[in-house]
């Protein structure tokens, strides 16, 4: 029986989000500035829909994800993962240090440590090897031929879907759920924090902060 550290990505390891990084180290490598503020012009009505609470942060995040997900036509996968690399460097020095700590008393303390995240798979994975995770889950790009394949949608990972995520990647596997623990940000990533015995919000949005203050929840802020 194993006993598990999950982790999520933006807002939580991470002191952002990841999209704008991606956009904007694409344009500086692609010199397409026309495309990138053409993305931002389609970004900005279901902003200004979140902005007005309209719509929720994960409909946000999804036609965000749809809509970035044009920016990669016409790359190869080797030109994806240098622009990956490129974002890695960026970025990582806003990782949260009170994370990075739980990561390493984690793996101290026998837990397999999990980095589960809606954000792209090619990225996580630099993130899991440079803080050494025992697992890492997210979204994967879709590739033919070591081409970006525009024509297949990749699948936006909601808090629901990294919960089904989790299940199917330990599938056959005993899980001390009791034991685990689990650290998010938002209300949407209850899916995977409702089911471990130890579930900690990080810099919370408020949605999330009244239920782990009512469920008397370990609470991390900075």
């Amino acid at each position: 029986m194993i006993k598990l550290a999950i982790f999520d990505f933006d807002g939580t390891l991470f002191l952002g989000d990841t999209l704008p990084y991606v956009a904007k180290t694409w344009k500086e490598q692609t010199g397409n500035s026309g495309r990138y503020y053409l993305l931002y012009a389609r970004i900005a009505p279901f902003v200004l829909l979140y902005k007005l609470n309209f719509i929720a942060r994960e409909t946000l995040k999804y036609h965000a994800v749809q809509l970035f997900h044009d920016l990669f036509r016409g790359m190869t996968k080797t030109e994806i993962e240098s622009l990956f690399q490129t974002v890695f460097q960026q970025i990582r020095p806003q990782f949260n240090q009170k994370i990075i700590e739980e990561i390493e008393t984690a793996k101290k303390e026998g837990y397999h440590t999990v980095l589960l995240s809606g954000c792209y798979t090619e990225l996580l994975e630099l993130i899991g090897k440079d803080l050494q995770f025992d697992t890492v889950l997210g979204m994967d790009l879709p590739f033919n031929h070591q081409l970006f394949d525009h024509e297949t949608r990749p699948q936006f990972i909601s808090g629901e879907d990294k919960q089904k995520l989790l299940h199917a990647h330990f599938r056959g596997v005993e899980i001390n759920w009791e034991e685990s623990r689990s650290y998010a940000d938002s209300i949407t990533d209850l899916p995977i924090l409702n089911p471990v015995g130890q579930p900690t919000a990080v810099n919370p949005e408020p949605a999330l902060l009244d239920i782990a203050t009512i469920k008397q929840w370990r609470i991390l802020q900075d």
